[in-house]
């Protein structure tokens, strides 16, 4: 999940996973959220042209993460690249923050790994992709501090 990984090498832990839940409870919020288990590069490509931009709108609505994010383009094959290009801001990608999501989330232990992984796997249980007893999704959805209702 690159995109996961700029923003959260971008900012602070605290502030990456605040993003996060917010992105979280967008899809969890959202009427079609059935169609948005699949937060990766490719399972956002595959979303129908409105519910892509949506969510791509909804992930850079932070300048922060739009920054980070405009790192993407540094990839000539990125999935969907046509509405990533329409909606990301005209600033240059910084192939140097690209290394460092990189180097950040190589070892799967990583705090930045795991932090990635958690939103990822989130997002299926928060659509009903996924089904885990009761107490282990409460823990899920209290990791580092906040929870989902």
């Amino acid at each position: 999940m690159l995109w996961a990984a700029l923003i959260r090498t971008s900012v602070s832990r605290d502030l990456a996973l605040g993003q996060f839940r917010r992105f979280l409870d967008f899809i969890f919020e959202h009427p079609k959220k059935d169609l948005l288990s699949d937060v990766t590069l490719t399972g956002i490509s595959k979303l129908d042209e409105s519910l892509r931009e949506e969510l791509i709108a909804f992930l850079i609505s932070r300048s922060d993460s739009a920054s980070a994010l405009a790192t993407l383009r540094l990839f000539d094959s990125l999935p969907a690249r046509e509405t990533w290009d329409k909606l990301l801001p005209s600033i240059e990608p910084d192939p140097r923050l690209l290394m460092a999501a990189t180097g950040a989330h190589l070892w799967h232990q990583s705090p930045e790994a795991t932090d990635c992984r958690w939103m990822r796997i989130m997002a299926y249980f928060l659509t009903g992709r996924l089904h885990v007893p009761k107490e282990t999704g409460d823990g899920w959805c209290g990791y580092r501090q906040e929870r989902f209702g």
